[in-house]
């Protein structure tokens, strides 16, 4: 069924993604399947930074498949089937042409700098129109500074920037800057003038319909508003305050014991706030500090553990049946005969099991947030799996967020 395909797919991108090495970063390749498969030639120089490509399961997933029929898809025939092959095919990309995937995810990736104590973290898109992968045919947008449209201001309006006080309640910010985005033009209007409490910025906008009013000041997320500068006077331009918090990740079992991670442990914590502001946090720590604003967060996390006794699994021979058109006059009507072929997977060793994990929604207190220093995540740990039945339990007591527990500030 398609959303078993779907959950099967997220489930395998996250592994997938979690292995992916940058060539020329700091990273330990452990076998050469590691390096065949997960490592990535990027660079042609060593650059000494620490980089991690990220997908989690909460993130967005557009996932289109044809045929498929009132969301069931027709199974292949395999000789060996049951809960161990169902696990084998998430872990390998085994194609079938018999199915046309249009998809489209997000990945995130995260370079950081041990010299500077500087992390750098953008977004990318991963695209695939009909089994074929993206291409690029239209060329690159460029936001240009100066333009005809940016030189032809004529419209007076007033913006407000309003900073959020731990109360609620708005308050008029000085010393904002001030940008109008129309179509590719990107025009510097000015800065937000007065005192705290009583600021704002008069100035001459160019005739657009639709344009973004961009405003941005040091220590809060910066905001936009779409406002058509043809029929409006003013505009107002609500900015949340970033706070910046040292943080702890703590591991908490069903029975509340809590303790540190260790060495072995690798722990990946994702903020998605409700207004498009996102967070993440690691273990082993890069930079033991994040920024949060107020507002309501989905929070997925994953306790991955390193070289255990892993999970043997034994190599297995699947059938693959596909159906393909007759040759002669007979396929030219539509007639179709199944072709099989044997599909051979060697045994193999997961060395990195995931033992616990975190989903939840988190809505933090404004006046918690203005007081505290620190904050603390916790993860639960559900236990080392032995073997493929057990990882699969351990996906479903995920699934059903017993004793999870939310962050905390100090």
């Amino acid at each position: 069924e398609y959303e078993e395909i779907v959950d099967s797919f997220r489930e395998t991108l996250f592994y997938n993604v979690l292995a992916m090495k940058i060539k020329n970063t700091n990273y330990e390749v452990n076998t050469e399947s590691e390096e065949r498969y997960f490592e990535l030639d990027l660079l042609d120089f060593g650059t000494g930074y620490n980089a991690n490509v990220m997908y989690f399961q909460q993130w967005p997933l557009v996932l289109d498949v044809f045929p498929m029929e009132d969301g069931i898809l027709e199974e292949d025939s395999y000789t060996d089937s049951g809960s161990m092959g169902g696990f084998l095919s998430s872990l390998f990309c085994l194609t079938n042409y018999n199915f046309v995937y249009d998809i489209k995810y997000p990945l995130m990736i995260s370079l950081y700098d041990e010299n500077s104590d500087y992390t750098f973290q953008f977004a990318i898109m991963v695209v695939l129109d009909n089994n074929q992968p993206r291409e690029n045919e239209l060329g690159t947008l460029e936001f240009t500074e100066e333009s005809v449209i940016c030189d032809s201001k004529d419209k007076l309006m007033t913006v407000y920037a309003l900073g959020v006080e731990p109360s609620g309640l708005f308050v008029e910010l000085e010393g904002a800057d001030v940008n109008y985005q129309c179509v590719t033009s990107d025009c510097d209007i000015g800065q937000t003038l007065g005192i705290r409490g009583s600021a704002s910025l008069t100035s001459y906008f160019p005739r657009c319909y639709n344009g973004n009013v961009i405003v941005e000041k040091e220590g809060y997320y910066s905001g936009s508003e779409v406002v058509s500068t043809l029929d409006s006077d003013s505009a107002s331009v609500v900015l949340e305050k970033l706070y910046e918090y040292d943080y702890e990740i703590r591991i908490v079992d069903y029975d509340g014991n809590e303790r540190s991670p260790t060495s072995d442990e690798t722990i990946y914590f994702s903020l998605v706030e409700e207004e498009g502001y996102t967070a993440t946090a690691f273990y082993p720590y890069d930079d033991s500090k994040i920024e949060l604003i107020p507002g309501e967060y989905s929070l997925f996390a994953t306790l991955i553990k390193e070289g255990g006794k892993g999970i043997s699994v034994n190599g297995q021979s699947f059938e693959k049946c596909v159906s393909a058109p007759v040759l002669g006059l007979g396929g030219i009507f539509g007639l179709e005969r199944d072709k099989c072929y044997d599909v051979e997977l060697d045994d193999f060793n997961l060395d990195s099991l995931m033992t616990g994990g975190l989903e939840l929604t988190w809505e933090p207190d404004r006046f918690e947030m203005d007081l505290a220093n620190e904050v603390v995540f916790y993860v639960l740990e559900v236990g080392e799996p032995q073997d493929v039945e057990d990882l699969e339990e351990v996906y479903s007591l995920l699934e059903m967020g017993i004793g999870m527990k939310e962050p905390e500030f100090k």
